[in-house]
């Protein structure tokens, strides 16, 4: 069966554009990672002419237990014996610390109070045999054509060996749509050691090959990496500040006409009108919160969202944005020693703003904490 992968840049319209472009008159199951996404997929869905019948949404863990563990439970090795239900409580997962059960052991997968380890579903379905598999892929089919899988990057460890090996079977086609470069900012509840990620994405690295490698997806699969390259939601001004100080390709439809503001010092940041900010976003909860009554999101917490006007903290490791006369060399070593991690939540923050991104140096937002200015 069919297999597509597409590269959406931040607020390319995703969600609308595989709810309302693809999977007309196909029986779809859409899989994504959080409940706040299954509720956008849905409210998308309902915006559509598609019958309500034809197409079910599901979180990952609600999918494997749906389609892999109920139906096929008294089946499954090891024995697990009767479940009550489901537990989000992490097992200890370090081999070397004495609660640590093994693989072969049904505590492995299952509390004393007789529930599953939400974290450990994929690993369960993982350790059956090809037969298993084979009549499992076989029941999807008869009643889902596609499988929609939503913000793919978020899944790691064994939930994203579970969707590598959905795009080997060939009883439904599997569209995965998301974004390498938000790939480590939110990750699903899978653990696993040695297991490729998306996360490992360098820059400079072609996207088709690197998807091609990272996923082992079939030699037919079409890899998507321009329907969703302009995003609908930052200025072109704002998409092209992030092309530059990240290397990162995005480009913007042009509906808004939001500016960039770099501000390096504590002057400048002073005379700032605050009440045109609508949020401000920071790298975690230790940053100093310097303005009172304002809404403060982390960068990573952020992903998903849409604000106006936006003021973007920067860390000592990242404030090189805000110098907008930095040479090509000196922004590539900068660039070299971030994280893909930090970059990517850096790229996340900055692709919030419909309107206008300030940039704030992080000296220059420590300084204003010292002042203590009722701004």
């Amino acid at each position: 069966m069919a297999t597509k992968v597409i590269q959406a840049v931040a607020g390319a319209g995703k969600t609308f554009y595989i709810t309302h472009k693809l999977g007309k008159n196909q029986r779809s199951l859409y899989i994504t990672y959080t409940n706040g996404n299954v509720r956008n997929l849905r409210n998308e869905l309902r915006e559509t002419d598609k019958d309500c019948g034809m197409y079910m949404v599901r979180t990952f863990s609600k999918f494997v237990i749906d389609w892999f563990i109920r139906p096929f439970y008294p089946l499954l090795v090891p024995n697990c014996g009767t479940f009550k239900g489901f537990t989000t409580v992490e097992p200890v997962n370090n081999s070397r610390l004495p609660n640590y059960v093994k693989k072969s052991d049904r505590r492995h997968y299952v509390d004393k109070n007789n529930n599953l380890y939400l974290s450990r579903l994929s690993e369960l379905v993982l350790n059956q045999g090809k037969d298993f598999f084979t009549k499992a892929f076989q029941r999807i089919g008869k009643y889902v054509d596609v499988i929609f899988i939503d913000e793919y990057q978020d899944f790691t460890g064994k939930d994203f060996d579970l969707i590598k090996k959905m795009l080997k079977q060939k009883f439904f086609d599997v569209v995965l749509a998301g974004d390498v470069f938000q790939a480590g900012v939110v990750n699903s509840q899978s653990k696993g050691r040695g297991l490729k990620k998306i996360s490992t994405y360098k820059l400079g690295q072609e996207i088709k090959s690197f998807l091609d490698k990272i996923l082992e997806v079939p030699k037919n699969t079409e890899i998507d990496t321009t329907s969703l390259l302009k995003s609908q939601r930052i200025s072109i001004e704002c998409a092209s500040f992030v092309h530059k100080y990240l290397k990162i390709p995005i480009e913007s439809v042009g509906k808004t006409k939001g500016k960039v503001f770099y501000i390096n010092d504590l002057e400048r940041l002073k005379q700032l009108d605050f009440e045109e900010i609508d949020t401000i976003l920071v790298y975690d909860r230790r940053t100093c919160h310097s303005i009172q009554n304002k809404r403060y999101t982390s960068w990573t917490y952020s992903k998903g969202d849409t604000y106006d006007n936006v003021l973007l903290v920067l860390t000592n490791t990242s404030s090189f944005i805000a110098n907008k006369d930095i040479t090509e060399d000196e922004l590539n070593s900068y660039l070299k020693k971030m994280s893909t991690v930090t970059r990517n939540r850096l790229y996340v923050a900055l692709t919030r703003s419909q309107g206008n991104l300030y940039v704030v140096n992080s000296e220059a937002w420590k300084e204003l904490n010292k002042v203590k200015n009722n701004i």
